[in-house]
């Protein structure tokens, strides 16, 4: 039989599970599986080994849209197996490993790019090869660029390049780098490595975050002035009180953190909402009523009030990351990025002519 406290992270998984990619009716079989917490990550972690073979026999035999797309599915299940805080993270750095095939089947353009305190992807549309629009997508606290992937088709189809990455405490860099209030200077350095690329140019920069991803995108347009354009999806500006958060988040703190003291001194870090006022660009902001870990003060409805320039819309029923209720908001946050951004690129003068 399977214990109250498994039934109640398998629901609350579901829709961020389904929404990255995984799917439904397998979700429903494995984790039907699952008698307590404790099966919780070699569950997923098995799953997520089924899918990589599956992706190895496709590429020996040359079938490789069947490839690409086991190897995408050995990702989210890979990724899916650390939501359960656990002392195995490597299913992150499988994770990372099994994504970037699939990505690199169809993907020439495509880069994996790192730094002192991050490691991301940046994926190029076809219609702009050598540069335009790009969006960078940041994960929140048990977040991963892996988990983005859907999120960066809407974005790659609608002529934006995308840039996901793993900050400190995130994806591939849990239990190497703790997790960081500074994530300004993370994306900051990212900016800088890839406005070096010699090939390849942003002409102009949008950000998007998640959960904890939306206080460090609220913390980063406040002082990055390269950014046009934000999207804060779940976001807050002011972390709770330690003993104010659920025990499933307690433990993906100390996982990431290393102990309960450093969690502790992590959660009373953060606080972006003297910065919040400053913000000049555009920003969307998209929260769901019945989210169960990001409500009440300093979260969307506070940060739309106290920005310049700020739009918000309340998904009825709507979940943490609004991951069950995609269709009322993504289409369109991917059409109003596309369309500031596109906005925002400086005209040029045709050679020869003068203004």
């Amino acid at each position: 039989m399977t214990s109250n406290e498994a039934v109640e992270m398998i629901a609350a998984t579901r829709s961020r599970a389904v929404a990255a990619g995984i799917d439904v009716y397998e979700y429903d079989a494995v984790t039907a599986r699952i008698e307590n917490l404790d099966d919780w990550s070699d569950l997923f972690r098995g799953a997520g080994t089924g899918h990589e073979s599956a992706g190895a026999k496709a590429c020996e035999e040359g079938r490789l849209v069947s490839a690409r797309q086991s190897y995408l599915a050995a990702a989210a299940w890979y990724y899916f197996a650390g939501a359960w805080p656990s002392p195995r993270v490597s299913t992150y750095q499988e994770s990372a490993r099994a994504q970037w095939t699939a990505i690199q089947l169809f993907e020439p353009n495509a880069r994996r790019l790192t730094g002192d305190k991050f490691a991301g992807v940046l994926r190029v549309p076809g219609v702009h090869p050598d540069g335009g629009p790009l969006v960078v997508l940041v994960p929140g606290l048990d977040g991963a660029k892996e988990e983005f992937f859907t999120i960066t088709e809407e974005l790659l189809a609608r002529g934006c390049a995308t840039f996901v990455l793993d900050g400190p405490g995130q994806g591939e860099l849990v239990g190497t780098v703790p997790p960081t209030s500074e994530y300004p200077a993370v994306v900051g350095a990212a900016l800088d490595l890839l406005e070096s690329i010699p090939d390849w140019k942003p002409e102009s920069v949008g950000i998007l975050g998640c959960s904890l991803g939306g206080f460090y995108t609220a913390a980063t347009l406040a002082r990055e002035p390269r950014l046009r354009a934000g999207v804060i999806v779940s976001g807050l500006v002011r972390g709770p009180s330690w003993e104010g958060l659920p025990p499933h988040i307690q433990g993906l703190l100390r996982v990431r953190t290393t102990d309960e003291e450093q969690g502790r001194e992590f959660i009373a870090s953060l606080d972006a909402s003297e910065g919040v006022p400053s913000i000049s660009v555009p920003v969307f902001i998209v929260d769901g009523d019945a989210d169960p870990l990001v409500n009440g003060d300093y979260t969307g409805a506070w940060i739309a009030e106290h920005a310049q320039v700020a739009e918000r819309r309340v998904i009825a029923g709507g979940d943490h990351n609004v991951a069950n209720a995609r269709w009322k908001w993504l289409p369109d946050v991917a059409d109003w990025l596309a369309a500031h951004l596109q906005a925002s690129i400086p005209a040029t003068t045709p050679q020869g002519e003068e203004n």
